[in-house]
C-alpha cells in the first residue's frame, strides 16, 4: 500500500515540476518573442492572455492578428488577414497557422501552412531555422 502511495507521489511532483517549467500564457504574454530576418529587420509575436495576439511581419510593415493554443511544449498559432484581392466581402481569414515547439528560451516553427482565401491549402513550410526567441 505504501508503494502506490508513494508512485502516486512521484508521478504528482513530475507532473508539478513539467507543468512549472512548461509552455504556459505567463511565459508566452511576458515576454516578446522576436526572429531576425535581417539585421534592419526583426519579426515579433506579442501575446495576451485572452489567448490572442499580434504578428508583425517586418518583410511586410505589417501586423496581423492571431489566436493560439498550447499544447504541453507546442504551441499552435493561427493568423488571420483580411486580403484586399478577391475579396469583396473583406471577410477575415486564416492565412497561415503554425506549430512550435517551445525549447526553454525561443519558439521553433515546426510545421507552417498557408491557405488561400477559399481555405483551401496552398503549401506548408518547415524552415529547420525559423526561430523566435524570448525577449
Amino acid at each position: 500500500m505504501k508503494s502506490k502511495y508513494l508512485i502516486l507521489i512521484i508521478i504528482l511532483f513530475f507532473a508539478f515540476c513539467k507543468s512549472k517549467n512548461g509552455l504556459n500564457k505567463d511565459i508566452l504574454t511576458k515576454h516578446k518573442w522576436v526572429i531576425s530576418i535581417t539585421d534592419s529587420c526583426k519579426s515579433y509575436l506579442l501575446f495576451k492572455k485572452d489567448m490572442t495576439g499580434i504578428s508583425y511581419d517586418c518583410e511586410r510593415d505589417l501586423s496581423d492578428d492571431i489566436k493560439y493554443k498550447i499544447i504541453n511544449d507546442t504551441l499552435l498559432i493561427d493568423e488571420y488577414n483580411i486580403p484586399t484581392e478577391d475579396n469583396p466581402e473583406h471577410k477575415t481569414i486564416v492565412e497561415w497557422t503554425g506549430r512550435f515547439l517551445y525549447t526553454g528560451h525561443s519558439l521553433k516553427l515546426i510545421k507552417g501552412t498557408f491557405f488561400e482565401i477559399s481555405g483551401k491549402q496552398m503549401f506548408v513550410n518547415t524552415p529547420s531555422d525559423y526561430e523566435y526567441a524570448q525577449k
